[in-house]
């Protein structure tokens, strides 16, 4: 399915630099755990995840790609050969879905 297409491709990018969260009122410190900062965390990982891609053709390409196939080990094989082969990409991606990821 697109979704679990789409969850494929969120794990394996690894989605890629820190989130930056809005700072919190004085005296106020955000609950990790409340909605609004979880949202905040999912979009700054999904904007820098798009920079970074836009930026890296060549891993966009890739992703794009087994975003379109069957969700499986064959997308899973494709994604692992592509990270061994490029592991900057991989870590760049990890470091960017961190704040989602914890």
């Amino acid at each position: 399915t697109p979704i679990h297409r789409r969850a494929v491709f969120v794990v394996a990018a690894g989605l890629v630099s820190v989130a930056v969260l809005n700072t919190p009122a004085a005296g106020a410190a955000p609950d990790p755990c409340a909605a609004s900062e979880i949202a905040k965390a999912v979009g700054n990982a999904s904007i820098n995840a798009s920079m970074y891609l836009d930026s890296h053709p060549q891993t966009n390409q890739v992703l794009t790609a087994v975003a379109a196939q069957p969700a499986g080990p064959q997308s899973l094989a494709t994604l692992e050969a592509y990270f061994d082969a490029n592991p900057q990409a991989a870590t760049d991606l990890q470091v960017i879905q961190r704040p989602v990821t914890g």
